[in-house]
């Protein structure tokens, strides 16, 4: 599985915002009652603008998890780790804090 797959889960579809060992983190992927309102959720232009404001990338020895706060790449924060599995989370962390503050999806904790 790959970042941003869509899969079937508890009745509906989720979108994988992290992966890990080739398989969706649950808690970072959200929720819809149906495959098209999922695959909507992935074109839309509010999901696009913040998701693009997120990159992960191997500099030297260390993973980078960037974030550009503005969106036009004059304030871009970044923080180092030392796999990709804990720079693709903290990224993927970091998105999905953003996207609940936006009121664009709900998680499953979210929702009960």
């Amino acid at each position: 599985m790959n970042q941003y797959d869509i899969f079937k889960s508890e009745g509906g579809y989720r979108v994988a915002l992290n992966v890990h060992n080739d398989s969706p983190v649950i808690d970072q992927s959200p929720w819809f009652e149906t495959l098209v309102a999922a695959e909507n959720f992935l074109l839309s232009k509010k999901f696009l603008r913040i998701k693009n404001k997120y990159e992960v990338f191997l500099q030297g020895d260390s993973w980078c998890s960037s974030y550009d706060s503005n969106g036009c790449g004059i304030d871009v924060d970044y923080v180092w780790f030392g796999t990709e599995w804990e720079a693709r989370h903290h990224s993927s962390d970091k998105m999905r804090q953003e996207l609940l503050e936006a009121d664009i999806i709900k998680f499953a904790d979210e929702c009960n």
